[in-house]
């Protein structure tokens, strides 16, 4: 497994743990001792390759208390567009 496929598994373990709450790009890399490149990376690939389980969306981070675009799990069922 690559390093970058390995902070993918290691986002994504991390945003199921910490549900409901969500962390934004920077806080998640400060608690998954990455970059904030590879991080916002890792996610985009995550957002896209999860069949709908993750969403970027607006939201408090737990973290740091800002409002702002940040990827969490989705509340109920995949949407359809």
């Amino acid at each position: 497994m690559g390093q970058r496929e390995d902070l993918a598994h290691r986002a994504l373990a991390f945003i199921r743990k910490a549900a409901p709450f969500a962390y934004c790009d920077a806080c998640l890399a400060l608690r998954l001792d990455a970059s904030l490149t590879d991080v916002a990376a890792a996610l985009e690939r995550l957002t896209k390759d999860s069949a709908g389980e993750l969403e970027r969306r607006l939201r408090v981070c737990y973290g740091c208390g800002r409002t702002l675009q940040l990827v969490a799990l989705q509340d109920g069922p995949p949407r359809t567009r």
